[in-house]
This record gives C-alpha cells, sequence and structure tokens, in this order.
C-alpha cells in the first residue's frame, strides 16, 4: 500500500491530545474501537482495490500472531485441531460482539479426506451486525488461517448460513451499494436488478429452516424445506432466504447459490489438511522445550488484557450511556425550541392580524365621526331655512332627493309688516336686525307648530 500516511488520511482522531492521524492510528491502546477499525479497514480496501481485501487482511492477522496472541496456539496445543477447540475460550477473551460454539468439533472426513469442523457464530443483541459486514470475511481470514501456524495450507471455510438481511446489506452496505442491486422481497422471491443487464431477476426465495441434533443440541446446518405457505410456524423451525442464482460482476461473486441468508445465526464449516506425524513428533518437543513458561505467560496476557478489556467496555458503555442521554437532551432541547418558535410565530401573526383590525377600526371609525359631523353640519344649515323634519328628511334622502314635480296640499302664509319701509328710517340698523329675528323666530315657531 505504500507509505501508511495515506491510510489515515481524511480520518477523523482526537485533534486536541493527537498531531496527527497517524500518531492516533499506530496507538492500539486508543483507536481500537469497531468504528475506527471499520474506518481504517475500509480505506485499506479502497487504496489496495483488491475484492477480497478484508478475507486477506484477517488471514494476514492471524499470521502476524496478532489475534487473541495466536503465537500461543503452536506452544500450548499439539494440532490446528486442539486450537479449534479452544477458540470459544480465546473468543471470550479477546472479542465482544459475538460468540462462538463449537458444533461439530474436528473430525475426519473420508469423503473429502479433509480434517472438519463446524462453527456457530453469533452476535451478542446489543451488536448492529449489519454494520459490522465487514468483519465477516475479516473473521473467516483469521480461521481460514489458523492450519498455516502449523505450517499447513489455509482451511477452506464455507458459510451455508448467515444472518444478514439481504434487503439491509444489499442496499445500505458500501460494498454493495456500487452496484446498485435494488434488493426487494416480493412476496416468498428475493429479486435484485442484475448488475451486468440492467434487468430486474429472481436470485433467491423463503424457505423453511429445519434444526438438527448435533450431540444432543438442536442447531441450523442449511436443512431446509420450500416455503408453501405454512403459517405458525414452531419454536424449532426458522425462516431463511435461499440464493437460487449466482451473480458475478467484475471477477467478485456478489451472490453464491446455495448460501442462506437472515439465518438465526452463522454456521462456518471448515475443512484443513491433516497433521503428519512427524509434524506432530516435532509438536511434541517444542512444547517441552518451552516448558510451562508460555502457558503461564498466556495465562498473565489473557488475564491482564481481560482486565483491559472489561475497562475499556465499563468506559465505552459509560460513554455510550452519556452519549444517549446527551442526544437525548440535545432532542428535547430542539423540540422546545421549535415550539417555542412556533408559538412565537403564532403570537406574531395574531399580533399583526389584531393591529390590522384595530387599524381597520380606527378608518372606519373616523369615517363615521367624519360623516356625522359633515351631517350635523348641513342638518345646522338646512334648519335655518326649513322645519327639523323636512331637515331631517332633507339630510336622510342625502343626494336621492326626487327632482320629479309633486303635488301636494299645501297652506301657504304671507306675512307683511305694515309701514316698514317708513318704520325702518326711524331705526338703527342694530335695532332692525334685533327686531326682525325676534319677529321671524316667532314666526317660524307657529309655523313649525301648525
Amino acid at each position: 500500500m505504500g507509505h501508511h500516511d495515506r491510510l489515515f488520511e481524511g480520518l477523523s482522531y482526537p485533534t486536541e491530545r493527537y498531531d496527527s492521524p497517524e500518531d492516533f492510528f499506530l496507538n492500539e491502546d486508543e483507536w481500537t474501537t469497531g468504528k475506527n477499525f471499520h474506518a481504517v479497514l475500509r480505506k485499506a480496501k479502497e487504496m489496495v482495490g483488491e475484492p477480497h481485501f478484508y478475507f486477506r487482511c484477517g488471514a494476514s492477522s492471524a499470521r502476524l500472531r496478532s489475534w487473541g496472541r495466536l503465537d500461543y496456539f503452536e506452544t500450548l496445543f499439539t494440532s490446528p485441531s486442539d486450537g479449534f477447540k479452544r477458540l470459544p475460550f480465546f473468543n471470550e477473551n479477546f472479542n465482544d460482539t459475538m460468540e462462538f460454539n463449537i458444533i461439530k468439533p474436528p473430525f475426519y472426513d473420508k469423503s473429502l479426506g479433509k480434517i472438519r469442523t463446524i462453527i456457530e457464530v453469533r452476535y451478542h443483541s446489543d451488536v448492529d451486525l449489519h454494520k459490522d459486514y465487514i468483519g465477516n470475511p475479516y473473521l473467516r481470514g483469521i480461521i481460514a488461517s489458523i492450519p498455516t501456524i502449523w505450517g499447513l495450507k489455509p482451511a477452506v471455510v464455507k458459510q451455508p448460513l448467515n444472518p444478514y438481511d439481504p434487503e439491509i446489506l444489499f442496499n445500505e452496505e458500501r460494498e454493495f451499494v456500487q452496484f446498485n442491486l435494488d434488493a426487494r422481497m416480493q412476496g416468498n422471491l428475493l429479486t435484485i436488478k442484475d448488475p451486468n443487464t440492467g434487468q430486474r431477476r429472481s436470485v433467491g426465495k423463503t424457505v423453511i429452516l429445519e434444526p438438527e441434533s448435533i450431540n444432543g443440541r438442536k442447531t441450523y446446518l442449511g436443512k431446509y424445506t420450500f416455503d408453501d405457505g405454512v403459517s405458525g410456524l414452531s419454536g424449532d423451525i426458522a425462516e431463511g432466504i435461499l440464493i437460487t442464482e449466482t451473480i458475478r460482476m467484475d471477477g467478485r461473486i456478489l451472490l453464491r447459490a446455495g448460501e442462506i441468508f437472515k439465518a438465526p445465526c452463522s454456521i462456518l464449516d471448515v475443512r484443513y489438511d491433516k497433521l503428519s506425524l512427524r509434524d506432530r513428533i516435532s509438536q511434541l518437543f517444542r512444547i517441552r522445550s518451552h516448558g510451562e513458561r508460555p502457558a503461564m505467560g498466556l495465562i498473565d496476557t489473557i488475564n491482564q488484557l481481560r482486565e483491559t478489556i472489561d475497562a475499556r467496555n465499563t468506559a465505552y458503555h459509560e460513554l455510550e450511556e452519556t452519549n444517549r442521554e446527551l442526544v437525548k437532551a440535545r432532542k428535547a432541547l430542539d423540540d422546545y425550541a421549535r415550539t417555542l418558535e412556533k408559538k412565537v410565530d403564532e403570537r406574531t401573526t395574531e399580533l399583526r392580524e389584531a393591529q390590522e383590525k384595530l387599524l381597520q377600526f380606527n378608518r372606519d371609525l373616523e369615517a363615521k365621526v367624519k360623516d356625522q359631523v359633515d351631517k350635523l353640519k348641513r342638518y345646522d344649515e338646512l334648519r335655518r331655512y326649513f322645519s327639523p323634519k323636512l331637515s331631517e328628511k332633507i339630510l336622510a334622502a342625502g343626494n336621492s332627493i326626487s327632482s320629479t314635480p309633486q303635488r301636494k296640499m299645501m297652506t301657504v302664509v304671507f306675512l307683511d309688516i305694515r309701514n316698514f319701509s317708513s318704520f325702518t328710517e326711524t331705526l338703527e340698523p342694530e335695532e332692525l336686525f334685533q327686531l326682525l329675528d325676534t319677529y321671524l323666530s316667532e314666526m317660524t315657531r307657529i309655523v313649525h307648530k301648525y
């Protein structure tokens, strides 16, 4: 891959404690969380461009004796079979995401001419197995390389059952998203968009998994019958999705006919060569030459690592719990802020509407007041010449007073002041105005009365 500086480019790290991502990721005591492990593996695969990189990386890890201190396998155990039998013990002490069970201890299969063992792998309930998909080929690489510790060829590891949901795996896992498979369950059939032709095709179907009894224990090893609409499955029966077509793309097998997805667990069928008699004798001498020191060293190492792992797990779970509480508090705060913002918007809208109504009310009131003032002015002017009733009628009619002639029975009075002309010559203007005002006011009162 060249210099490992490129391996850590773009990966996040605590900048307040480290000068570079290289310093952080080369410190195993700091970075070995599942998230960081996956990030580094994915980046390395991008750099290498090798389709089976994760498997080969696991195999290299085993050969370098870095997984669970595999260098002790050769000094403690007489053969690969002895090592495989102890896998659950090693896994329990070095892996906190899954558990191993040896369903069939190593035995010689005459039909294959190989030693064979069957291992059941189950993820812990708090682990999202779809987010740990790349750990699956990595693990198979480790398992395959165990016989190489004794100088044998790598084991052949088949996986007839796996727990992955194909709709989630093929549509969300980065390793498959690039092929745009668009996996869907349509009834009992699994369909995908063929990456080679672009046509949708059926590649799998639902089957009923039947348990088998191994050493008095019931487990699923891949035996099945086709789902013919059976309902109300018992506790000993589970469903799976059988792959019926092999799909290849760019030299890589995406789907392999015969594999079963969405199973209750993973089943690893491991096959490897027998250790020769000469190799067994050599192994015995190596164990004696090492004496008890390796065993004691292994026990000390396991105890130390167990304490370290327990402490890390405790701290990690506490950190996760704190993070969940912070996320929950942040969500509650965001919800409160959104609610408050909504209420402010509602109140602002209500105030704006009330302001508009008040302004309109003021405009209407001003118009009414002005209209009333105008009417009063006209009324005062009309009363100077007409009776109150006629003045009110004229005001009520507004501009709609009819100009059409009308016939009415009316009484007309003509009045004259005798000798008015000569009489006025003897009075001052002010006296004359006062006299006429008194006279006309009295006459107007009498006319309005009758």
